[in-house]
């Protein structure tokens, strides 16, 4: 893992990792079909998508880790939901800096 650079702005520092999370293109999508899912079986993402379904697997727990979705687990199946709370957070950081 990279180190952080001293150049940094404070109000990012806490969200990096959310932001690495997804600054990627093709997490920008999976974000955008869950948005508009509301919760989805991690098997309509990668199906509706035209993913494979390691490939989804991988980008959701990198999401997952970084807070940016929140998974949950029937007996059969694992659902995803954003968590607007955090992306709302990443959100109010990166507005501060324009007012800074």
């Amino acid at each position: 893992m990279k180190e952080e650079s001293s150049d940094t702005p404070p109000a990012l520092k806490l969200h990096l990792e959310v932001l690495k999370a997804i600054a990627h293109p093709l997490r920008i999508q999976i974000i955008d079909f869950i948005h508009t899912h509301k919760e989805v079986n991690v098997n309509k993402i990668y199906s509706a998508l035209g993913f494979e379904q390691s490939i989804t697997s991988q980008h959701l727990k990198t999401m997952r880790t970084a807070g940016v979705v929140i998974h949950r687990k029937t007996e059969r199946f694992v659902f995803y939901s954003l968590d607007y709370d955090v992306l709302a957070k990443v959100g109010h950081a990166l507005t501060a800096l324009q007012t800074d």
